[in-house]
């Protein structure tokens, strides 16, 4: 790039050369008018040169601040480094406390889990303390290929116990979730005709129970069973049992208001007049599901082999909705020995196994069903868990099963455990085998949300 000094000087040398050659051999006559150009010529060499002074001095100030410049991107550079190593010590550490957090949360997810699980074993211990998973486990695990399968999967995933603990749908618990409206199960419509059907007789024990007995009745009345045999025996209530007892009694075959021995002696006394085929009882403050005697009328036509029949249930509360439900793995004749979850309000058998165990022990105040599911089990009765819930249980402040359980409850059932198991029976052996009818009953009711009941 040229000095301005030397543009300065080029343009002045040139503007001498223009003035002289314009005549040579005229006589130089200086003017007025060439005294201004020559000073306006002065003028403008001057502010040139000014000018160029200027720009160098402009020109060393840029190359000073291009040195600062140059100083303060090397001085940036030294601090981006020594912040980028920073950071990289900040990630690293930050890494080393997700891990940490990570492990925490680990322990603190097993540590909720434990606590969740204990929580379950006490709310069980509270509502169906003979149904509860104990804690020791000092017995042999069940026999057979499947219970092996499952305490093999159990022992191999630790959570997995815990987990199947923690699913809403627990056996033998029945509070499981907040009350909602009852939507009953659509049964399967009958294949025989109405005169190929057997007739079913059914018993209902009642005691001051007025204000569940209409909905227990009309449960199993409103069903509109052709073969139906009905008997009502109330033991001689002071409510007003006997005023609903007498709107329904023109369909009712039987029934009667009299001091009894209680409930065990009203099922039986029931139960030696019952004339039906089929035979079950139905307490005073529980329903049978819509459709369920046309469907089991028709099932123990088609399968003459089966002997009992029973399924799954749901437990409402004192207004009538839903608070829980079991979900029943297909029946097991070794967890019978153990531990009772065939819902009685579900459970229907035939009058020949009925006399041929002799029928219902009355001595029993609570576990009477149980005492006669297993004496049919081992008269050889076959048992059918179906897939389907046809029955609820009620749950309230009066319920007998609450004030009993820890009384006559207790000792029943260990009588029972006793006489069928002896000294083969522990808590140990009793966790695991609840364990895996827990285990299957999960994966029914997962089945369950895709249509498929087994």
């Amino acid at each position: 790039m040229p000095n301005l000094k030397d543009i300065a000087a080029s343009y002045y040398l040139d503007m001498v050369e223009r003035r002289l050659s314009v005549n040579d051999d005229a006589p130089v006559v200086v003017s007025a008018e060439s005294t201004e150009n020559s000073a306006a010529l002065r003028d403008d060499l001057r502010r040139l040169l000014t000018l160029a002074k200027e720009r160098e001095a402009l020109v060393e100030r840029l190359r000073e601040a291009d040195a600062n410049r140059e100083q303060i991107h090397q001085k940036l550079k030294s601090e981006w480094r020594n912040k980028q190593g920073e950071a990289d010590k900040l990630r690293r550490r930050m890494r080393t406390q997700r891990a940490l957090l990570k492990k925490r949360k680990h322990l603190i997810r097993d540590l909720s889990g434990q606590l969740k699980s204990a929580r379950m074993r006490l709310v069980t211990l509270y509502e169906s303390p003979h149904l509860m998973p104990p804690l020791e486990a000092s017995a042999a695990p069940p026999g057979g290929l499947w219970d092996a399968l499952v305490q093999r999967i159990l022992r191999r995933f630790e959570s997995l116990h815990g987990l199947i603990w923690r699913s809403w749908m627990r056996l033998g618990v029945l509070k499981q979730f907040e009350a909602r409206p009852v939507i009953p199960d659509r049964l399967p419509k009958p294949r025989l005709p109405s005169e190929k059907l057997p007739r079913i007789s059914i018993v209902t024990p009642s005691y001051n129970q007025a204000s569940y007995l209409d909905q227990t009745m009309l449960s199993i009345l409103d069903q509109n069973y052709p073969h139906l045999e009905y008997i009502v025996m109330d033991g001689g209530s002071t409510d007003n049992s006997t005023e609903v007892i007498r709107r329904h009694e023109n369909r009712l075959a039987h029934w009667q208001s009299a001091k009894d021995g209680g409930q065990a002696d009203a099922v039986h006394q029931g139960l030696l007049k019952a004339t039906g085929d089929i035979m079950a009882w139905l307490n005073s403050d529980d329903l049978i599901m819509p459709g369920t005697l046309v469907y089991i009328a028709d099932y123990f036509a088609r399968h003459p082999e089966v002997d009992v029949v029973y399924g799954h249930r749901l437990v409402i509360n004192e207004r009538g909705h839903e608070v829980a439900r079991w979900v029943l793995p297909q029946h097991d004749s070794e967890l019978l020995l153990w531990a009772d979850f065939i819902p009685q309000e579900t459970c229907f058998w035939r009058r020949s196994i009925h006399e041929k165990v002799g029928g219902l022990d009355p001595s029993f105040q609570f576990a009477l069903d149980w005492d006669l599911l297993l004496r049919f089990q081992k008269a050889g009765a076959r048992m059918v868990r179906l897939p389907y819930f046809m029955g609820a249980f009620r749950i309230h402040t009066e319920q007998k099963n609450a004030v009993t359980i820890r009384t006559d409850g207790y000792r029943e059932m260990n009588l029972l455990r006793k006489r069928e198991l002896g000294d083969e029976f522990n808590r140990g052996g009793l966790a695991r085998r609840v364990d895996k009818a827990q285990f299957k009953a999960l994966i029914l009711t997962w089945l369950m949300r895709f249509g498929i009941r087994l």
